[in-house]
């Protein structure tokens, strides 16, 4: 008997391997596409939390440093005066400007 029991795991190992494989194979890769798709959902976000920091911290940091200096002969920060679309309020936004053959961009 100890060599049908042999001869039958022999036929019916590599059937179980291959379906373990298979089985495998259509679990992880969709669980491992979603896990891709959290991260890379996360990291959007925190992407975002970190350009809107950088945007305070300029308006609210350096602009109000660099406005006083821009405008100025040998700069290469211009000043934009413009009016808010709906309020109307002036406001003054520093860029940094360098001339191209006698254009400034």
């Amino acid at each position: 008997m100890s060599s049908q029991e042999a001869s039958v795991q022999e036929r019916t190992s590599p059937v179980l391997t291959w379906l373990i494989i298979v089985l495998s194979a259509l679990l992880i890769v969709p669980l491992g596409f979603l896990l891709l798709i959290i991260a890379f959902v996360i990291a959007i976000r925190k992407l975002g939390m970190v350009r809107d920091r950088v945007r305070q911290f300029n308006k609210n940091v350096l602009n109000p440093i660099v406005l006083p200096l821009a405008g100025r002969r040998l700069r290469f920060y211009a000043i934009v005066h413009h009016a808010g679309r709906r309020s109307g309020r002036s406001y003054s936004t520093c860029l940094m400007a360098s001339e191209m053959t006698g254009i400034a961009m």
